[in-house]
């Protein structure tokens, strides 16, 4: 469900064979991420509803977009002074962001955009 709304969300046509590989993509790296997280003895983490809002809201459904993501969540991770400074975030500013965040994409998804 969330793979094919996040296609549809990223303005690809269903039925199509562009569509398609992106389904399977979807699901490969669904069984891929699953495969590595049982033998990390870890619950496995699948796609997130949340990121079709988020690409319904930014317009934005590049891999690159994804990939550079990726490569400053590793990297935040990785230097212990950045973790750092998200970590002395407070929780009421947290929280304010993370509902904003919330309420924009619940919103967007409302009005259907």
């Amino acid at each position: 469900g969330d793979t094919t709304a996040t296609a549809q969300a990223s303005g690809l046509l269903p039925g199509t064979q562009t569509f398609d590989e992106a389904i399977q993509g979807g699901l490969l790296g669904d069984s891929v991420n699953s495969f590595f997280s049982a033998l990390g003895m870890v619950l496995p983490s699948t796609t997130l509803s949340q990121n079709i809002g988020i690409i319904s809201l930014t317009k934005v459904a590049a891999r690159s977009a994804g990939y550079a993501c990726g490569i400053w969540m590793f990297l935040y991770g990785v230097f212990g002074k950045v973790g750092a400074f998200f970590t002395s975030i407070p929780q009421p500013v947290l929280g304010g962001m993370t509902t904003f965040l919330f309420a924009n994409m619940t919103v967007s998804g409302i009005k259907g955009e």
